[in-house]
């Protein structure tokens, strides 16, 4: 996969350039700060960005080679990024990759909306709208705010086939996340959630056929943002709405 300095290049030789350098005139060049060669503008990728509709085999490979903890999850929608100029990426890979699921706790889609174990049996229960938005990874060569750009462009393409659709997701503490591309997007912020020790994990190499392995402890606390597909939905949410939680900026000692 090439870097930043590779796309930019490639931008830079394409017959669209001249194009795009009288647009970038009218618009905000946003820089990001990257190694000791000082800032690099981005905003050129912007134009050969393309979001589209993944396989979920697609998906689980673009995951499992580049999302931090490089392991499958249920798949029920993928979506990804990629950019547009087959003259220089010919290979078409994706560079970035967004994936929704089922969950595999029931009592999470069940409390979510306030019901109990025995209302998965019954078809018309709403914990069967509850999925997960499971993984998301972006490549760093791709520009700022594309995170925040992408979900939306994600959410909204899911509100046309599954327009009752109500999803979880979770950012990890033990990753200094704290959900800012939720926020950005509007989710509900719900709260830590409950701390507790793993007596054994699984890791999913089928949709069907979980995995045991070794690995046990402690599992670190997530934050919790819920979104509603449909917004006449959000009475259904059961778990307190929090102010949502920042970023402690680090000081050095």
């Amino acid at each position: 996969m090439l870097g930043r300095a590779s796309l930019l290049d490639a931008v830079t030789r394409t017959g669209q350039f001249a194009e795009w350098e009288s647009n970038l005139q009218e618009s905000r060049m946003l820089l990001t700060p990257s190694a000791a060669r000082g800032a690099i503008p981005t905003t050129p990728l912007h134009f050969l960005m393309r979001f589209v509709k993944l396989s979920s085999e697609e998906a689980l490979h673009l995951i499992k080679k580049n999302h931090y903890l490089h392991r499958a999850c249920p798949i029920s929608h993928s979506w990804g990024i990629r950019l547009s100029d087959s003259d220089f990426f010919t290979d078409n890979e994706a560079f970035g990759c967004l994936t929704i699921g089922k969950l595999c706790s029931w009592s999470t889609c069940c409390g979510l909306v306030g019901e109990k174990k025995d209302h998965l049996d019954k078809p018309a229960a709403r914990n069967h709208d509850v999925y997960e938005l499971n993984r998301l990874w972006l490549s760093d060569s791709l520009p700022a705010h594309t995170e925040s750009r992408f979900i939306g462009w994600c959410l909204r393409e899911l509100k046309k086939t599954r327009p009752n659709i109500i999803l979880v997701s979770y950012a990890d503490t033990a990753h200094d996340h704290v959900g800012v591309v939720y926020q950005a997007t509007n989710w509900i912020y719900t709260g830590l959630s409950v701390p507790f020790n793993d007596l054994a994990s699984y890791e999913l190499n089928h949709p069907a056929q979980y995995k045991r392995s070794d690995h046990t402890g402690e599992r670190s606390r997530k934050h919790r943002y819920v979104w509603f597909a449909n917004p006449a939905d959000r009475p259904l949410l059961k778990w307190n709405v929090q102010p949502y939680p920042k970023k402690l900026k680090r000081t050095l000692s």
